[in-house]
């Protein structure tokens, strides 16, 4: 009997094949990742991530003059959220159309399936005329317009899975 290498190997650790796209939705209830969540037209401030940023680095670095004064304005009026869908059907790929309280707030910059979670997780900036408060995420109505259907969703300033990472911890 012929066997080749990766069945051999699948049988021997008792492996289940796994493909970008799974990799993808098991990351996203968890983390932001830098190269797909957050690009060149975004900052660490409004993406969460200002505790990664060393704002008295000797030297400084460059735009840290624009960090400083982004911070220095307080709450964000443009943040990064996470959004899960309050249906677990429609499914969640990216560039949705986020609405906070009925009105167009920004778009999913990528989605899947969170199998944690049970539905379909996205994350993606919302952008007001003003600043967006942890209040405003939590207490909001908020929607993602899922080819041409508004679904409910529940959105949050920190991770879906695990948000006070107490299940990564040994």
């Amino acid at each position: 009997m012929k066997l080749t290498i990766f069945p051999t190997l699948i049988l021997a650790f008792q492996a289940v094949p796994s493909a970008p796209s799974i990799d993808r939705t098991q990351r996203i209830p968890k983390v932001c990742d830098t190269n797909l969540d957050v690009d060149n037209t975004d900052n660490p401030i409004e993406a969460g991530l200002g505790f990664a940023v060393k704002l008295d680095k000797p030297g400084g670095f460059i735009g840290c003059d624009a960090l400083a004064d982004i911070k220095a304005n307080g709450v964000p009026s443009t943040r990064m959220l996470q959004f899960l869908l309050q249906d677990p059907e429609p499914l969640l790929y990216g560039n949705e159309l986020i609405f906070l309280d009925g009105s167009e707030v920004g778009h999913v910059q990528i989605g899947g399936y969170g199998h944690t979670l049970g539905g379909a997780v996205g994350i993606g900036f919302a952008e007001l005329d003003e600043p967006l408060t942890a209040a405003m995420v939590n207490e909001g109505t908020w929607q993602i317009d899922v080819a041409g259907v508004l679904v409910n969703a529940t959105a949050s300033l920190k991770p879906l899975f695990d948000p006070a990472m107490e299940k990564i911890r040994c």
